[in-house]
């Protein structure tokens, strides 16, 4: 039997028991444990860095910074058999573990509030007691000194206290957020549940002295953080890809009110006209009448022919009598006519639908836009798109068809933008939320045979 004391910190005897065998053995086992652990600290630390970087570079996203604070803590509590292997008699680091291992749990509390967006004084209670915890293990070393095995038999209480305490209270509220079904909560859960065994487990086998892979709440604190960097990961990709649609809703009205400006110009500039015509009028009139006096049939036929082609395009062509879709049909028909693209337009749109004009205006531009795109990048072959609209009271479909150069990039059943390879284009994003928004449908296809694009909208009103 050997009996060690070790009165220098807070581990009062043997930790870890001695390894007995060949040299070579024992150098193997250090240096699998050196590995095994080695792997867990610069996972964690790439991740955590990864993190912090993405938290400050989207806007200082808090979801993503907090994520990266808790990899460091992880760190922090797990680093040590790499620290006292390269480091030999570092053992102040005990308590930065214990203080790491506190701060830990109480972040895991902020980063489930702040995901499940509880508002609740239970929670602020819970995270307040792993404040006074994170207060406790940083002030403990130096209370030490004066040899209270109070101060230890209290700590070590505080700490498997709160250990039990936050498992139960993720669980509970993971638990709920389930039942209320929230974002991210079973990826959220499967971490907890991993925590919440291994801490029945460290009871149940209190003996056991772990050589190389670590205690149980070690290894199951990294799935913890495995499943919460995933959840993290979705609601830091859902935010951005909500901040894109966004901020492809608010280009689409300013496409729209530089089109209206347009319009406005080319109404003024149709009204000048049209004064300029009806000036001129009683001179053709004179005209006409004198061709008629002179039985001058032919030159009569001919001069009102080209009369009519001067006048033709005084007044701009009305598609629909939704003034929103007329200003965007006007807009691309232009810019269709501008690239040899044969634009065919069937609008039976009323003057009132059920969609807001900036969800209209967004749904048309984004189709229009993408198909004036696929055909202008067209080196043979007809170049054309077809657009209907059918309004119904309780329903309205958008099907658009247009012609590609046969280069359709997709990926996993998502179509990727031709403006920047590999990326996925957040226009057809943009139309699926707002059709979600309406309890609607769109459906994307691409004929391969026929080398053209179909999209599909579908949206619905009460």
């Amino acid at each position: 039997m050997i009996a060690v004391s070790d009165f220098s910190h807070l581990y009062s005897g043997l930790t870890y028991p001695p390894a007995f065998g060949e040299p070579e053995s024992v150098s193997r086992l250090l240096s699998a444990r050196l590995i095994f652990r080695g792997i867990f600290v610069a996972f964690a630390l790439a991740i955590g860095a990864l993190a912090l970087l993405v938290g400050i570079a989207s806007g200082r996203n808090a979801t993503a910074i907090l994520y990266g604070i808790l990899c460091l803590f992880f760190v922090g509590y797990t680093c040590y058999p790499v620290l006292q292997t390269l480091f030999s008699g570092f053992y102040p680091f005990y308590a930065v573990e214990n203080l790491s291992f506190c701060a830990m749990l109480a972040t895991v509390m902020l980063l489930q509030k702040k995901m499940f967006g509880r508002k609740e004084r239970l929670s602020d209670l819970f995270i307040g007691f792993g404040g006074f915890m994170i207060l406790f293990s940083a002030i403990l070393p130096f209370a030490l000194p004066s040899g209270s095995l109070f101060i230890m038999g209290a700590y070590s209480f505080a700490v498997m206290a709160y250990e039990w305490i936050t498992a139960t209270y993720l669980t509970v509220t993971a638990t709920r957020a389930i039942m209320r079904e929230r974002v991210h909560s079973k990826t959220l859960v499967g971490g907890i549940l991993i925590f919440d065994a291994a801490l029945i487990m460290d009871r149940l086998l209190p003996y056991h002295e772990p050589v190389v892979t670590g205690w149980f709440p070690e290894l199951a604190s990294f799935a913890l953080v495995l499943c919460i960097g995933i959840a993290v990961a979705k609601e830091v990709a859902a935010k951005y890809k909500d901040s894109a649609v966004l901020t492809e809703r608010m280009n689409s009205m300013e496409r729209l009110a530089e089109m209206q400006r347009a319009s406005y110009d080319l109404l003024r500039e149709r009204a000048l006209e049209t004064r300029t015509a009806q000036h001129d009028l009683r001179h053709h009139f004179v005209m006409i009448e004198g061709f008629l006096q002179d039985r001058k049939y032919d030159k009569l036929e001919a001069y009102v022919r080209e009369y009519q082609g001067s006048i033709r395009h005084i007044q701009p062509a009305g598609y629909s009598e939704n003034p929103v879709v007329d200003v965007l049909a006007q807009h691309y028909a232009l810019l269709a006519e501008k690239d040899g693209i044969s634009l065919t337009m069937k609008l039976e749109i009323g003057k009132e639908v059920g969609a807001r004009d900036a969800d209209l205006c967004a749904v048309l531009s984004n189709l229009l836009e993408n198909g004036l795109e696929a055909c202008t990048r067209q080196d043979s072959g007809a170049r054309y798109i077809d657009l209907s609209i059918g309004q119904k009271p309780s329903m309205l479909s958008i099907i658009m068809e247009n012609s590609t150069d046969g280069k359709v990039a997709e990926r996993g059943g998502v179509f990727l933008s031709s403006k920047a390879e590999g990326r996925k284009g957040y226009g057809l994003d943009s139309i699926r939320s707002i059709a979600g928004r309406y309890g609607g449908d769109t459906e994307f296809l691409y004929d391969k045979d026929r080398e053209v694009f179909i999209s599909t909208v579908l949206l619905t009103f009460e």
